[in-house]
């Protein structure tokens, strides 16, 4: 539990960071590519994070914005500072603070913030998840508990789906998601829709609450998924790998779907069969 509110203690903390250079940022970089973006601010609130998270555990630490060591077994905090940099740098509020905590190579706790918006979710494995809205001297069981009863559909029909290109525009890994884009939309799959919010911790919340149905991605990195697993698994959800039952945070994919779930859903075993492989470097 103590980690839990540590977590959010330094997200709430570097929200307040993430606010005041919203859509004013300073010191604009790219990285890999054009869309992959990094900023002075990224990195304040990757620093803040860090010492508040390690002076308090003696974990280790993985981040974004600097070198790290291989995850191992050990307790790890995996930070994202600010995910979704392209859409702080443009003024579009789905902007987050991602902080899960690996224990056993096993996400165990969840914490994401987004701060333009204002709401916090967190989860505790075995404990649920929840959405707080404009939270304040935050406790354990504040917020909107986020578990479903409306069925999961049996096939891709009526569902809502989230998913991202992502920054990398090689055409090894752009392509094989285009297609697979055109095969969820068209029959005989024809899924209700499409959407994308432009970073991976602020979809898997969406997953996670119910407002979208299913969420996949590739290319993404442990940051962006740690905490988003223990938020949708505890709220009722489902998460694997793409070709696999596993959930290797290091595998650099992911698929997700709402609960409630009794096993491993049918729409996730469609998808199992149809998703391409796109063969990225493991973390």
């Amino acid at each position: 539990m103590q980690d839990l509110l540590l977590a959010v203690k330094a997200s709430l903390d570097g929200g307040q960071l993430v606010k005041q250079f919203f859509n004013n940022p300073v010191n604009i970089q790219t990285k890999q590519s054009l869309a992959d973006l990094v900023t002075e601010t990224d990195q304040k609130v990757q620093q803040l994070i860090q010492s508040t998270l390690l002076s308090n555990s003696d974990y280790k630490f993985i981040g974004e914005e600097a070198p790290y060591d291989p995850l191992s077994d050990d307790p790890t905090w995996i930070v994202d500072p600010i995910d979704g940099t392209t859409n702080f740098v443009h003024g579009f509020p789905y902007v987050a603070i991602s902080i899960g905590l690996s224990v056993g190579r096993k996400p165990t706790v969840g914490v994401v913030y987004l701060p333009i918006l204002n709401h916090l979710y967190y989860a505790l494995d075995g404990h649920g998840a929840y959405l707080v809205e404009n939270p304040t001297d935050f406790k354990f069981g504040d917020g909107k508990r986020l578990e479903h009863t409306k069925p999961l559909p049996n096939d891709f029909q009526s569902v809502l789906i989230a998913t991202e290109y992502g920054s990398g525009k090689n055409e090894w890994e752009l392509q094989p998601k285009i297609d697979l884009i055109s095969k969820l939309i068209q029959p005989p799959v024809q899924s209700r829709g499409i959407r994308s919010v432009g970073a991976a911790a602020p979809s898997m919340c969406l997953v996670a609450s119910g407002a979208v149905d299913f969420y996949y991605e590739a290319g993404f990195h442990c940051w962006d998924i740690c905490a988003g697993i223990v938020i949708v698994r505890e709220s009722g959800g489902y998460c694997s790998n793409w070709k696999s039952d596993d959930t290797d945070i290091m595998l650099r994919n992911l698929v997700c779907c709402r609960g409630p779930t009794n096993g491993k859903p049918e729409i996730i075993k469609q998808f199992h069969e149809m998703c391409p492989v796109i063969p990225y470097d493991r973390d």
